[in-house]
């Protein structure tokens, strides 16, 4: 019995030489992209139309090269934040390894690429959240959020937004592997949360 990749194959090798050529030119902007998702939960989480997403996973499992991956290929104005000053750190030398365009200031911890732009910030001080008060971001993402106090996540997703119709805007929580326990009390705290 064939696999679906192999179903796949027999279709596009069935398909005239112009019906071929357009498939191609509708998957050339997907296929060129500098970061590609796995395989499997880090395709799902890719493609996945939530507004707020809980991802979880094993340690190496790809959660913070998620967040990459997206900020690159679908976000203008994002910004990554891990709980501590080194471990942001590491994000930025990780996006490095990604790419090999745009242009990273360590000082800022911001990269840009023409009109886009990647700041990676930390939440380790009191008030943190507080310096990125009023300023639109399209993507948020949060990696290992269950470190970060649920206060300033909800601070934070306050600002998620864009000035251009058609970008999507987005939140994305990492953490290692979520439980059923874990997700709820994030998505408690979230909830409860006082609006003021």
């Amino acid at each position: 019995m064939p696999t679906e990749f192999e179903k796949l194959v027999e279709i596009v090798d069935a398909m005239s030489d112009g019906r071929r050529a357009r498939l191609e030119s509708l998957l050339e902007d997907k296929l060129n992209r500098p970061w590609k998702p796995q395989p499997g939960p880090q395709t799902d989480a890719y493609y996945s139309q939530a507004d707020l997403l809980l991802y979880g996973g094993q340690a190496g499992g790809g959660k913070s090269d998620l967040l990459i991956g997206l900020a690159i290929n679908e976000h203008e104005v994002s910004v990554i934040f891990r709980q501590t000053h080194t471990d942001a750190r590491s994000l930025e030398d990780r996006l490095e390894n990604v790419v090999e365009f745009g242009k990273l200031n360590h000082s800022d911890h911001v990269w840009k690429y023409g009109d886009q732009r990647i700041e990676f910030g930390y939440l380790e001080k009191p008030g943190a959240e507080k310096k990125h008060q009023g300023r639109a971001k399209d993507f948020l993402g949060l990696d290992e959020g269950a470190q970060m106090q649920a206060h300033k996540i909800i601070f934070l997703m306050g600002w998620v937004r864009s000035t251009n119709p058609e970008q999507r805007c987005r939140t994305i929580m990492t953490r290692p592997f979520f439980g059923i326990s874990c997700a709820y009390s994030v998505i408690n705290a979230l909830a409860t949360y006082p609006a003021t």
